[in-house]
């Protein structure tokens, strides 16, 4: 018990310091860069507006 929660602990504190290095180089948040590589070139691809994605393929 005393061993997992050290580990814990241990975890715990490793991520708070790799969020707090991260956190100083970049000014965006993580997600804000892991949605905008996600998107890569085309960001209109994944868009949620069902009436310009009609739009869109009745237009081709």
């Amino acid at each position: 018990m005393k061993k997992g929660l050290l580990l814990l602990m241990l975890g715990v504190a490793a991520g708070y310091q790799v969020g707090w290095t991260d956190a100083q180089k970049n000014s965006e948040s993580v997600v804000e860069r892991v949605i905008a590589k996600v998107r890569g070139s085309d960001p209109d691809r994944y868009r949620n507006d069902v009436d310009a994605q009609f739009d869109r393929l009745e237009k081709r």
